[in-house]
Parts: C-alpha cells; sequence; structure tokens
C-alpha cells in the first residue's frame, strides 16, 4: 500500500512538474520568443558569415535599396538609411522589423487573451519555420506589410477612441505599395473589427481606408499588384522542402490541414477558413505577400497540433511518436534551409564580379545578366541592367533564346549592352552548343573576367 501511494505521489509531482514549466513559458512567452528567434538568427549569419555570403540577401532587399520611388515613404526610408548605415550593418534593418513583428504578434494575443497553449505552440512553429529565418535577412515587402497590419491592430486596441484613430497612419503607410496590398488590408482590418467589435470600435479607420484605396485606385498610378521583385518557381517557392528559402514546412502543411478540418466543425471560427484562402489567393497570384500564407498556415498548424495533442490516444505512446516526428520534421526543414545558404546571392564571387564591373565599366553601359541579378548590378556595380524582373519585357529571353547573331546583335545594340554577366547558375542552365553560350564564340564577344565559373564578357561594336 506504502509503495503505491509513494508511486501515486510520484506521478502527482511529475504531473505537478509539468504544470509548473508550462506556467513559466506562459509568463515569459515573450522573452523566451525573443531568445530563441535571436539564437536561429545568430546562426544564421553565422553560416552565413562563415561561406562569405552577404548578411543582407534576397533580389528583394536589393531592389528597395537602389530604388527611389516618390509615392513610397517607406522606400524613401530605407534609402535613406542605405546612405546614413554601413554595408555591413544594413542587415539589421530587417531584423528590427521582424524583432517588433514578433512583438506586435505576442502583445496582440495577450491583449485578445487568447489561448496560451495555441499562441505557445504558434510562437514555436514560427520561430523554427523558414518564414521567419528569411525575414531576418531580407527587406521583404510581406514582412512590411505584415508589421503595419499588425502595429495598426495593436494601435485599434488602445482604451480611448481618439487613440484608436492613430491606426490609420501605419495603414496609410502600408497603402503606398499597391493596390492589391491596400485592398487586402481593408479586409483583415474589417475583419477584425467584425469579430472584435466588443474590443475595438474601428468601422471608422475602415471606412477612411476605403477611401484612400478608392481615391488610389482613380488618381494615382499605383500598380495594381507588387513585384515581382525575383524570378523564382512556383512550387520551390512555396515549399521549403522542395527548394525554397522562404516556403512552408510539408510538416506544418499536413498540420495545418488538420487544423482547418478543426476550424470547419466549428462553426465560430469559419472566418478563419475564410482567411486562408484569401491569402492562399493572394499569396499564388503576387509571391511577395508570401509571408501572410505562412503565418496563416503556421496559425492552422499551431490548432491542428494542440487538438492532436489534447486528443485522447487508444494508444499514448503512439501520439508521442506522432508528435516527435511532426517536430523533427519541421526541425529538418529549418536545417535544409540553413544548409541551403551558402547557395544565396549575392556571395563572394557576386561581389568581386560586380566591384569589377563598377571599376571597368563606364556609368552609362548596360549589363545583361540573368534577371536574378538585376538588383545586384543596380547595387554594387551602380550599373544599370538590362531588364528588371518586374519590369519585364522579354528581352531577357530573347537573348537567351537567339539563335543567330542576328536575331542577338540588334538587342544588344538598341539597348546598349557593352558587358554580360555569365552566372555559374546561367552555364547550368543554358545549352552549350546553341543559344547565347554558343554565340559568345563570335569575335565582337571577348571574355574580360573570370573567377569561379563567374565570366564577365564585352561586346564590341560595329566599326
Amino acid at each position: 500500500m506504502h509503495t503505491a501511494k509513494g508511486a501515486n505521489m510520484s506521478g502527482e509531482e511529475k504531473r505537478l512538474e509539468r504544470q509548473h514549466w508550462f506556467q513559466f513559458i506562459d509568463n515569459h512567452i515573450f522573452s523566451l520568443s525573443l531568445i530563441v528567434g535571436a539564437a536561429i538568427i545568430a546562426g544564421s549569419l553565422f553560416v552565413k558569415w562563415r561561406n562569405a555570403v552577404a548578411l543582407l540577401t534576397g533580389s528583394e532587399s536589393y531592389y528597395f535599396l537602389s530604388t527611389f520611388s516618390k509615392w513610397s515613404l517607406t522606400e524613401f526610408i530605407l534609402t535613406s538609411l542605405d546612405v546614413m548605415i554601413p554595408e555591413r550593418w544594413l542587415v539589421f534593418i530587417p531584423l528590427c522589423f521582424t524583432l517588433l513583428t514578433l512583438s506586435l504578434a505576442i502583445s496582440i494575443a495577450q491583449k485578445l487573451e487568447l489561448s496560451k497553449t495555441i499562441v505557445m505552440v504558434f510562437m514555436f512553429f514560427l520561430l523554427l519555420s523558414p518564414t521567419f529565418l528569411a525575414a531576418s535577412s531580407t527587406l521583404s515587402l510581406g514582412l512590411l506589410m505584415m508589421f503595419y497590419l499588425l502595429l495598426a491592430l495593436r494601435l485599434m486596441l488602445l482604451p480611448h477612441r481618439w487613440m484608436q484613430w492613430t491606426a490609420i497612419i501605419p495603414l496609410m503607410l502600408a497603402s503606398l505599395f499597391s493596390l492589391s496590398t491596400t485592398l487586402l488590408l481593408i479586409f483583415f482590418v474589417s475583419l477584425f473589427v467584425i469579430l472584435r467589435k466588443r474590443d475595438v470600435r474601428g468601422y471608422g479607420v475602415t471606412v477612411i481606408l476605403t477611401i484612400i484605396f478608392l481615391l488610389e485606385a482613380a488618381l494615382s498610378s499605383l500598380p495594381w499588384k507588387p513585384g515581382p521583385f525575383a524570378v523564382t518557381e512556383e512550387v520551390g517557392r512555396i515549399f521549403a522542402d522542395l527548394g525554397g528559402m522562404n516556403g512552408i514546412s510539408l510538416f506544418l502543411l499536413l498540420l495545418a490541414l488538420v487544423g482547418i478540418g478543426v476550424a470547419v466543425k466549428k462553426k465560430e471560427r469559419w472566418w478563419q477558413f475564410l482567411i486562408g484562402a484569401l491569402v492562399l489567393t493572394f499569396f499564388v497570384w503576387s509571391g511577395t505577400l508570401g509571408v501572410f500564407l505562412s503565418v496563416i498556415i503556421i496559425l492552422f498548424a499551431a490548432q491542428g497540433a494542440v487538438a492532436l495533442f489534447q486528443r485522447a490516444w487508444y494508444l499514448p505512446t503512439l501520439q508521442k511518436l506522432t508528435m516527435f516526428l511532426i517536430v523533427l520534421g519541421i526541425i529538418f526543414t529549418l536545417v535544409s534551409v540553413i544548409t541551403r545558404i551558402p547557395l544565396l546571392h549575392p556571395n563572394a564571387e557576386d561581389d568581386q564580379a560586380l566591384r569589377w564591373l563598377e571599376e571597368h565599366t563606364l556609368p552609362e553601359e548596360v549589363v545583361f545578366s540573368d534577371l536574378e541579378q538585376s538588383y545586384f548590378i543596380h547595387y554594387f556595380a551602380q550599373r544599370e541592367p538590362m531588364e528588371y524582373p518586374h519590369h519585364q519585357q522579354n528581352k531577357t529571353v530573347r537573348i537567351t533564346h537567339a539563335q543567330y547573331v542576328d536575331e542577338l546583335f540588334p538587342i544588344l545594340e538598341e539597348n546598349n549592352v557593352r558587358h554580360l554577366l555569365i552566372t555559374p547558375t546561367m552555364r547550368r542552365t543554358l545549352p552549350e552548343d546553341q543559344g547565347l553560350l554558343f554565340l559568345l564564340k563570335n569575335e565582337r564577344f571577348k571574355i574580360v573576367y573570370s573567377s569561379e565559373g563567374t565570366e564577365i564578357w564585352s561586346f564590341r561594336l560595329r566599326s
């Protein structure tokens, strides 16, 4: 009898100990999230430093740093910061946005008194997702939109009504990028107001934002959708397991499907499914808003994981094994993304070639290369690329697929192209026996730089 009682007490003590740790995490979720996030970011930056990859990566980052637009205050701020901050410290710009966005998300969850368990699991999945890793080292429009949206929602939760009106400021800044992002913000704000009407009276903010959208649509020259700022394959961009650097994990997607099933069964949560469908539509249509899709999927995945964990299983051991494999798979996805960091651009070879262009070419000369290199050429070499991803006119395709010099030379001459930057990626993807690489053997081309598979060819005009 005494032994049985001691065993029961031992089990009770273990239960109390687990409860104590859960309570500790609940009380310190903000601090723990920042510590874990900082550790992951530090590891990523260390890998980049060891592999001579720029700490600030992504063609979208250098689009913002090299492009000034009179209608975008955010781009003006980023361009100004680029002038004032040394290049090696630019990575702290997305770092600050990432940490501020995390802080706003936690603050909103606490203010709305959401389920602490779901919030904990959500933060755990988010910190281990490629989305978080990419956001911490990329000037992403999606991250900026998420920051503006969360800041506006947090301001709308302030106690006094006059304070809630300040939410229009970040929403106005966010509306300066494109009409589609403005429309998306209107939807989220409207849905938030309808669902949380007991916490916020933001109908006026929604009305003003809608008026701004209508005026922009009627009077401004804003594009309907942002970007694209990079040329990537759709599948590779969506799933990190299939090569996307900032995609979603397949394991999280499976958990999200479970979470969607739970949301559909509970009729009061129908709006979550609607949000997921809408964001998915925008993401497929415009990849720059992929962070919205990732966050929604992670939210569904957190709900799915909690549902699986709280549900009574006939075999508890199988339940623990399932959760262990899911967590292991998510960690595996993150590790696989980190191991692909050395493949990111710009790397050491890119930097040397671009610096050579800056020092050995004339400012008015145009450089042809892969579209992925366009913003790097503009930022590092201070030269104009022939074409940008967000302003494609199929010139790049025409050049790379030209079969004869009579097709190739007129395009180069019309666009004032005097140098061609051939990257290792172009060498791998373009055929050697036909097209551009074959035509480089013509006497009007001359190789002037070569290092680690990166080549620069000059193009001689007709005499």
